[in-house]
């Protein structure tokens, strides 16, 4: 395999080999495990928020964002609105939050294959190797914890396709200086803090990368207004919403001290709290003063917790703290909890499934991590090339690592995608398919 900036027959083949393997094994797990999309199956790796249903039913009435309490709708900036949309876009067309779900977890499918093929494109670009590229979009297709979490009615799919898509995109527009790419780029570094809010800081110095580096290049002038303008454009109406109903200034949420509050109090162990406080009637000043002085007081304390919220991110909180034993034989801690098999039985999914599909799970995550570890260290000398892939290793992980993880993989799940790549350019390295970067790799500014 020769390293081409432009696609060959094999290359276009082994892109719809990525895509069709990726489609394939999501649609066989939501008609075997999920009942064809009716269920959530048998396992569930990140905890579903059913509120978002009630804020889609309430957008597809013309209600506005917002839940009804005590009889009164009160607007709301918080979760992230994007996702809702997307459901009470599908809930326009659906006549129950039953067949929602269940078109949800197709489209779902669909989402889970593209990631797999713009992390494809993505490694191509940035690895300069086929064998990388098609090692990324494999393992992204065959990621046990991404196929399952194709039936939850959360934001993760969502967020991983989003993800994927603006590092394509961004590297792209930067290699290739395409306006569209730029205006692309910029709107999909939006839409992924619009789908969760703890992606922001990477989407803003995503879109500083972005900036210095058309600096760096001739007639990077339009690209960089390209993705400015992107950028902007997507984010601009969600923040005069917030402004025009809550008369401040919320980018995306308002819950920003919340959770940092909920991260830094005397009660805090890095994961999310069991109960909640009093704290609830505490504005955002006062939370925020009260993250300073516990920060302040007790700096030991702060430092163990963040460190509990880093292992918390990358192994679940279950994994430390799960208050139910395990159903299985197997006593070790969980990364996911299992459904009791007298809601799925009549799903009825093959025999192997239910005696390997633990070893699955914890193999692959192992793979990933060593892998990915291993390959994050190979590729120092192509940093230029992935500083985006750099940048988003440190910083999605920040807010959580700063406030509070979360329970089961839910956090975590965008993050995969970075490790997937790395573990592919290892994979690659041990093959010996890597080729040496030469000034020729730089593509023409004319080009």
């Amino acid at each position: 395999m020769t390293d081409r900036h432009h696609f060959g027959i094999f290359e276009y083949l082994v892109f719809v080999g990525v895509l069709s393997a990726a489609l394939a094994v999501r649609i066989w797990y939501v008609c075997a495990c999920a009942d064809y999309g009716r269920s959530s199956g048998p396992i569930i790796v990140q905890l579903e928020r059913p509120e978002l249903v009630e804020y889609a039913r309430n957008l597809s009435a013309g209600r506005g964002y917002g839940l009804e309490e005590g009889g009164e709708f009160v607007p709301k900036a918080h979760p992230a609105p994007l996702y809702a949309y997307l459901l009470s876009a599908i809930y326009d067309y659906s006549d129950s939050a039953s067949a929602v779900r269940q078109r949800v977890r197709w489209l779902q499918c669909g989402l889970g294959g593209m990631t797999a093929g713009f992390l494809f494109l993505f490694a191509r670009l940035i690895f300069r190797s086929l064998w990388a590229a098609g090692c990324a979009g494999f393992l992204a297709g065959f990621y046990p914890f991404w196929i399952a979490n194709t039936t939850a009615i959360d934001d993760g799919a969502l967020c991983c396709f989003l993800l994927s898509a603006a590092c394509y995109l961004g590297v792209r527009s930067s290699l290739f200086q395409g306006s569209l790419s730029g205006l692309l780029f910029g709107s999909s570094l939006a839409a992924l803090a619009l789908t969760r809010a703890a992606l922001l800081p990477f989407a803003f110095v995503g879109l500083v990368w972005y900036l210095a580096r058309c600096q760096s290049q001739g007639r990077g002038g339009r690209l960089a207004l390209a993705a400015v303008v992107g950028f902007a454009a997507a984010l601009a109406p969600w923040t005069i919403r917030n402004y025009q109903v809550f008369r401040d200034v919320y980018p995306v949420v308002d819950t920003t001290y919340f959770h940092l509050w909920m991260g830094n109090n005397p009660q805090a162990d890095g994961g999310p709290l069991n109960v909640k406080p009093e704290r609830l009637d505490l504005n955002e000043r006062q939370q925020a003063q009260q993250v300073f002085n516990e920060v302040w007081s007790h700096p030991s304390k702060t430092l163990s917790r963040r460190l509990s919220a880093g292992l918390y991110f990358l192994l679940t909180v279950d994994w430390f703290r799960d208050e139910e034993q395990p159903t299985s034989e197997d006593s070790a801690p969980l990364l996911w909890r299992e459904v009791a098999k007298s809601e799925w039985a009549s799903i009825n999914p093959p025999a192997w499934f239910d005696r390997y599909h633990r070893t699955i799970l914890f193999l692959s995550l192992f793979f990933v991590y060593l892998f990915g570890f291993v390959g994050w260290r190979l590729s120092y000398r192509r940093r230029q090339d992935s500083g985006l892939l750099v940048a988003a290793t440190f910083l999605l992980p920040l807010p959580y690592l700063v406030g509070h993880a979360e329970m089961l993989n839910g956090p975590r799940l965008p993050f995969d995608a970075l490790w997937i790549c790395y573990a592919s350019f290892a994979l690659a390295c041990g093959l010996g398919r890597i080729p040496n970067k030469t000034p020729a790799d730089n593509p023409s500014p004319n080009r």
